[in-house]
């Protein structure tokens, strides 16, 4: 739990009132056309608008060009219901100088409300707390089913930009929700709190393509439904992020071109990847930090493992779709266990690391780096193996004889394997075959998957053709090629 210092403000202020005029303490004064119901406000206003709990101002819109900018609180409102939200429509400015507090005593917030909201931030809106106490935020809310759709900008110089406080119990357990088109900064230097938590919570975050987010998401882990960080593609995202534990989600998504996610993350147990787009996780953190049993699903595109995870409870499962590539072509990106694949698993390293658990399902691997990856468990995958960089060892154990073959252009070596020979259906490509003293055995030689070997075979070993055809067009510098059934050279 985050506890939060609470201020109190006490000044004298002098108000001069001409013959029949009223002051409402706390409701809108000049320039904003009402005071309950739909309010519209136009010019520059700088007393608060709404008095807090029970407000019956239920519809707030700020117009483009519209200025409500205070000392203390601009926007104090209520609540509305889970049928008939309230809404805010923020076209205009709203800001403020972080000094006094407001009706419901929360310090010097910009806004502040309930629950049951929408906030609708549009492209020329801005929302705004220009420096003073730290104790107030952006945006302050009480309770939950709140919703924040920003396309223009959220912003502070000395606070958190939003905080939930948990304190409503008949709405404290329903999810608020952020979603970004704009930019929201937390701190004059982005280093602040963009999101955090009083009390119980869950909050949806997204960052949507082009959107900026800057400050540290601090999810709460007080609420009964999980957490949910969602980022896209062409988003930039700067700052730590902080699960509230194994219940909550990270989902990276985006349909073409790729982003980094590589900062601190912490406290997530299941991350999925969507979309058509690349991302790269973890440059700079181990991924064992996101969560002590983490589940990933790639479901679409291409997740980049740019660290170890160092944990062995670290799960992934890989969809028809999607691409998940152990490493950037450096020396780390690793994962223990692959559960199922039925997408792509790449590998791309420059160093040797032995991969030895087994790998099953309909999908394929790939050997893409400049290392060497070694396969010691028998595996059961279905689809292709290409080698396009580097070697791809089999040793003790490990087989592939399940794959539909092997698409060879860099190195394949099974001088390791504790068996005498070593089966795959089919083989094509130019690279180099290593044998060993192995045999290598073709038990499905065919043109569909290809059948044209012009690369380099070597050692002691043999080639032994059981079905289909084979054409060898490049060097074999084997002691015995057994041509069973059919073999052109």
């Amino acid at each position: 739990m985050i506890n939060k210092k609470f201020y109190f403000y006490f000044a004298f202020i002098t108000i001069t009132l001409s013959r029949h005029d009223t002051f409402l303490m706390g409701t809108a004064l000049a320039n904003c056309n009402g005071t309950s119901g739909t309010v519209t406000c136009t010019g520059t206003t700088t007393s608060r608008v709404g008095a807090g709990s029970g407000d019956p101002i239920t519809t707030l819109n700020v117009s483009s060009g519209a200025v409500i900018s205070t000392p203390g609180v601009s926007i104090s409102l209520g609540s509305g219901t889970s049928s008939n939200q309230n809404v805010i429509n923020v076209d205009g400015t709203v800001q403020n100088q972080g000094s006094g507090a407001g009706p419901y005593d929360l310090g010097p917030n910009v806004i502040e409300f309930g629950s049951n909201t929408t906030v609708n931030v549009g492209k020329t809106g801005t929302i705004e707390q220009l420096g003073g106490d730290s104790g107030g935020e952006a945006i302050n809310v009480t309770g939950g089913n709140n919703t924040f759709n920003n396309y223009g900008t959220i912003q502070t110089a000395t606070s958190s930009t939003f905080w939930f406080e948990g304190k409503d119990s008949a709405t404290s357990d329903m999810r608020n929700t952020i979603e970004n088109y704009g930019s929201i900064r937390a701190g004059s230097t982005g280093n602040d709190t963009l999101l955090g938590f009083g009390t119980a919570g869950s909050i949806s975050f997204t960052n949507h393509t082009g959107a900026t987010a800057k400050g540290n998401l601090n999810f709460g882990s007080g609420g009964s439904i999980s957490n949910v960080a969602t980022f896209y593609t062409g988003s930039t995202f700067t700052g730590n992020i902080s699960g509230g534990g194994n219940a909550d989600i990270l989902n990276l998504t985006g349909d073409g071109g790729s982003s980094n996610l590589g900062t601190g993350i912490t406290g997530f147990g299941t991350l999925n990847k969507t979309g058509t787009g690349t991302w790269t996780v973890g440059a700079n953190e181990p991924l064992s930090q996101l969560g002590s049993s983490l589940a990933m699903n790639v479901d679409g595109g291409t997740l980049i493992l740019a660290s170890d995870t160092s944990s062995s409870q670290t799960k992934a499962t890989i969809n028809s779709g999607g691409v998940l590539q152990l490493g950037n072509g450096g020396t780390a990106g690793w994962l223990d266990s692959v559960s199922s694949n039925d997408g792509t698993l790449s590998f791309n390293r420059s160093d040797t690391k032995t991969y030895s658990t087994a790998i099953n399902g309909s999908g394929s691997i790939i050997q893409g780096g400049t290392g060497t990856t070694i396969l010691s468990a028998n595996n059961g995958f279905t689809g292709d193996t290409t080698i396009s960089a580097g070697t791809l060892a089999l040793s003790g154990a490990g087989s592939i004889s399940t794959s539909s073959g092997v698409h060879n252009n860099g190195t394949f070596d099974i001088s390791g394997t504790s068996s005498s020979s070593s089966s795959i259906k089919a083989l094509d490509g130019n690279g180099s075959t290593i044998l060993g003293d192995k045999t290598l055995v073709l038990t499905d030689a065919n043109s569909t998957f290809g059948n044209t070997y012009s690369g380099i075979m070597s050692g002691p070993g043999g080639l032994t053709i059981e079905g289909g055809t084979q054409t060898l067009s490049g060097l074999i510098r084997t002691p015995e090629t057994r041509r069973s059934p059919t073999m052109d050279s």
